[in-house]
This record gives structure tokens, C-alpha cells and sequence, in this order.
């Protein structure tokens, strides 16, 4: 399964907002979270974001490290993910530790 994390980073509150009224692209950590697996099965996170609120993706960060998946995740590097959100989210997938 793969979870894309694109647009935006804020929190639940403002999610609808940007989205609804404004028409932006935006993520949540609610929206990654829902989109979590619960059997435990594979993810990979595809981070396409130029950033936004550092404690929605500090949350995002928390519940994808805590997710107990059998293998890491892929995460594929785009040129984007410059911002200090999107960083935290790419930190997460970089310290899971390699299976053999």
C-alpha cells in the first residue's frame, strides 16, 4: 500500500478548510493515520510536499513509526521535499531499521 503525502502538511482542524474553501492540496496526520493498514501489511510513503505546520508532521512522524509493519518502507526522493515538515517525515523512513 502507499500512503501519499502530498501538498500542504497541517492539522485536522484546518485540513477542511484549505481543502473545502480554498481548494488546496493538503494532508493531514488524520489522513495518514486513516489510510494506515491495520493488519500490519507493507507501506511506502510517497512525500511530495513543500512543507507547512511542523507539529502536524511531527504527529504524522509519531504514528509511521509506531505503525508495526514486516518490512521498512520505500520512499521515493523528490526534488520538493525541501521543508522542515516534509523532512521530518523523510528523517522517519531513513531511521527504520533495515531487515534482512
Amino acid at each position: 500500500m502507499t500512503i501519499k503525502i502530498s501538498g500542504m502538511i497541517t492539522n485536522d482542524d484546518d485540513a477542511p478548510i484549505y481543502r473545502d474553501w480554498l481548494g488546496m492540496d493538503v494532508v493531514s496526520p488524520k489522513d495518514v493515520t486513516d489510510n494506515l493498514p491495520d493488519d500490519g501489511s507493507d507501506v511506502d510513503v510517497e512525500i511530495n510536499s513543500y512543507g507547512g505546520e511542523v507539529d502536524p508532521a511531527a504527529e504524522i512522524y509519531t504514528a509511521l513509526r509506531s505503525y508495526k509493519a514486516t518490512s521498512p518502507p520505500k520512499l521515493p526522493v523528490r526534488p520538493i521535499q525541501r521543508r522542515q515538515s516534509s523532512l521530518w517525515l523523510g528523517m522517519w523512513c531513513k531511521s527504520r531499521p533495515q531487515l534482512s
